[in-house]
Order: structure tokens, then C-alpha cells, then sequence
């Protein structure tokens, strides 16, 4: 299923303006309040169409394990598109998303919130996906549109983070790590793409120190293997001087 850090940092060139917002974070207080109002846009979702909730072919599923192929049999049988269990559409979409069906996970993820409106989830794997698919403005409607809900919510921060830092809308991206780690000083996600940011502008020190945050606070996940290997990458230039933007 989609996990938070799937909603990852792309790589970046050294960027004068992030440059300036990190060193604030290193050298200065915390961000204030006040960079973002999130705001009902109005915007109604479009309706899943219905072929893309009829059952795929196996040929469709072969990125999946045998167990999770028969998972996703068990639960279009018990699934139809007019179902009102708004759950069993969730984990639908969320298996056809490791499997990168995104038109097949977008209509059960769309039809999960027809069911149920305030499905903060939904809402945040819906965005992760349009992420992937680089539809960033509905990924932020989405991730908005989820704060709404529940603003303590520091998946939902850290991935509209990074949409914002797609969009080079730099001190709003710091704005919502910041956000999130003061929500849980131990949300991963953020962690792991603050120091990605760092990383991105050569402030290495500061990157291996976020990393191995990761690392500490959720030991045996894919984000503190990843971590890890950055930091053993980045071990070497931590003594050197920092490389001055081009």
C-alpha cells in the first residue's frame, strides 16, 4: 500500500532560494505561522468510471505477491462497484497501487470517498498517487482537503510538503515539515525528506543528522533502510567543507 514516504523529494539542483530557508532552520528560529491557509476549493471529485471498477485481468496483477493476487480476488467478490463499504474499496486501491494500476487505484480510491466523504486516508493515498502520476495540484487539493480533517495528521503535512517543494514553493514545504515534527517529533516521514532538502542544497551535516533521526525512531522500515544508505553515502563529505552554491 502507498506508505508516507513513498511521497518522496525529487532530486533537485542547488536552489539559492531553499538554500536561504534551510540556513534559517539551522541558524534561526523555527518557521512561523502564517505561510499557509488551506481553503475549501470547492472542487468536486469527477465519479470513478465504471470499467475501472470491474476486475483486472492476472495479467495485470503480476507486480503483486500470490498472496496479495489473492487478496485482490477475495475482495472484488466481495466488492462491487455499487458496495457501500467504503473500506474494502480502500484496501482495493491501495493493492492496485503497488501494483501501479493508477487509473484501476484512483476509481476505488474516488469511490471509497463517495462512500465516505471524510476519509482522511483516502484522501492522503489518493494524493500520494496523484503524486506519482505528477498531477501535484489535485495531490495538494487532496492533501488540504485531509488537514481539513484531521490538521494533526503528519503524513498528510510531510507528503503536502513535498508537493510544495515540487512546485519550488520552498518555505512552504519547510513550513509543513516543521509542522508535522511539531505535531510528532518522531514523524519519519518528514524527517526523512527535511534532510533529503538539506541533502539537496549540500548541507550534509544537517541531512545525516535527520537521517539518522529516521533511522532511530522507526527502525526495520524501508525509509530507515534508505536512510541509512544515505548516510553512509554522506558520511565522507560531513567533514568537508560545505560546497558553496553555484
Amino acid at each position: 500500500m502507498p506508505r508516507a514516504v513513498a511521497s518522496a523529494l525529487p532530486a533537485f539542483a542547488v536552489r539559492l532560494g531553499l538554500l536561504a530557508v534551510l540556513a534559517g532552520l539551522v541558524s534561526g528560529p523555527a518557521l512561523g505561522q502564517g505561510f499557509l491557509q488551506s481553503s475549501d476549493t470547492g472542487e468536486a471529485r469527477k465519479a470513478p468510471e465504471a470499467r475501472l471498477l470491474e476486475p483486472p485481468g492476472d495479467a495485470l496483477l503480476q507486480d503483486l505477491s500470490e498472496a496479495d493476487v489473492a487478496k485482490v480476488h477475495r475482495l472484488q467478490k466481495q466488492t462491487p462497484a455499487d458496495s457501500e463499504n467504503y473500506r474494502n474499496h480502500y484496501e482495493l486501491a491501495n493493492l492496485y497501487y503497488d501494483a501501479k494500476l493508477w487509473d484501476r487505484s484512483e476509481a476505488r480510491y474516488l469511490r471509497s470517498l463517495e462512500v465516505n466523504p471524510r476519509f482522511a486516508e483516502a484522501m492522503v493515498n489518493l494524493g500520494s498517487l496523484y503524486e506519482e502520476t505528477n498531477r501535484t495540484d489535485e495531490a495538494i487539493r487532496e492533501y488540504e482537503a485531509a488537514l481539513r480533517i484531521d490538521p494533526e495528521d503528519c503524513k498528510a503535512r510531510s507528503n503536502l510538503g513535498n508537493a510544495y517543494y515540487s512546485q519550488k514553493r520552498y518555505p512552504d514545504a519547510m513550513y509543513e515539515y516543521h509542522r508535522a515534527l511539531d505535531i510528532n517529533p518522531e514523524c519519519y516521514p518528514a524527517l526523512f525528506n527535511l534532510a533529503a532538502a538539506f541533502a539537496d542544497v549540500g548541507i550534509y551535516r544537517e541531512a545525516v543528522k535527520y537521517w539518522r533521526d529516521v533511522v532511530r525512531v522507526a527502525p526495520g522500515t524501508e525509509a530507515a533502510r534508505q536512510a541509512q544508505d544515505n548516510v553512509d553515502i554522506l558520511e565522507s563529505f560531513v567533514q568537508k567543507p560545505v560546497p558553496a552554491p553555484r
